[in-house]
């Protein structure tokens, strides 16, 4: 659907529920837009617990269930305006406006949060190993998971020394916080990737891990580190301006 801007155009901006309550797999929510796309569907809601492909992280999957029918959530997309963000949801099926149960495919998202977190963990790990502050190109958390890092590739014990490390935090079980500031103040504390983020966005929230540095984050994390399980480097590529580590975490839900 072309203009997805255009659809979001005289709401409020959506309630993201999955950053309150990352953990929530299930809930009500009321569907204020619905456009059909021959067999397929756009549906823009007050709230979502689903969360969109942004940041390196693989949109929620699930489904959305409500009296006139029932949709089989397939991509889940952010749009940002001057009003604000808005989460549209894509999928098969048909879905009125409306009260509608909304729920995520929770062995899918938990494995992301477990990802999402041992990212941000790498990143200390690996400055810690090679003794240089890391600076993050880009990411992905589906299949395969990897982090890209600029500047030249560590040595094989360098990488190593970061497993080791990362591992033993996880199993530390350091607590991940979260905290919401505004956009300017994290400019004046030199957020760690602030450039990243949209410029229009008025504030930012923050995730830190045990004691470190609070970093940008707009993703799901886990509770606390031991929820990984266990970390492990699957290898590491050059790439243009940098390196790429591929890894992995645990993937039993627990």
């Amino acid at each position: 659907m072309a203009g997805l801007e255009e659809m979001v155009k005289g709401y409020a901006p959506t309630d993201l529920l999955y950053l309150r309550d990352s953990y929530m797999k299930a809930c009500d929510c009321e569907v204020v837009c619905f456009k059909k796309d021959g067999k397929n569907a756009y549906v823009l809601a007050r709230g979502t617990i689903f969360h969109p492909k942004s940041g390196g992280q693989p949109g929620d999957v699930g489904y959305i269930k409500g009296e006139s029918g029932e949709l089989e959530v397939k991509k889940v997309m952010g749009v940002w305006t001057d009003d604000g963000y808005y989460v549209i949801h894509y999928g098969k099926g048909s879905v009125g406006s409306g009260k509608a149960n909304f729920q995520i495919d929770w062995e899918t998202r938990y494995l992301y949060m477990k990802r999402h977190t041992a990212a941000h963990l790498l990143d200390h790990c690996l400055a810690e190993a090679t003794g240089t502050k890391t600076l993050t190109l880009g990411s992905w958390l589906g299949d395969p998971a990897y982090l890209d890092y600029a500047g030249s590739m560590p040595s094989e014990d360098q990488i190593r020394m970061a497993e080791r490390l990362e591992n033993d935090y996880i199993h530390q079980g350091l607590p991940v916080s979260f905290s919401v500031i505004s956009a300017s103040d994290a400019t004046r504390l030199g957020a760690p990737n602030e450039e990243r983020l949209p410029k229009s966005a008025k504030e930012l929230r923050l995730v830190r891990i045990g004691d470190f540095e609070w970093i940008p984050c707009g993703g799901t994390h886990v509770n606390n580190t031991k929820e990984i399980g266990h970390f492990t480097v699957k290898g590491v590529n050059k790439i243009e301006g940098g390196y790429r580590i591929y890894f992995d975490v645990d993937k039993a839900i627990g």
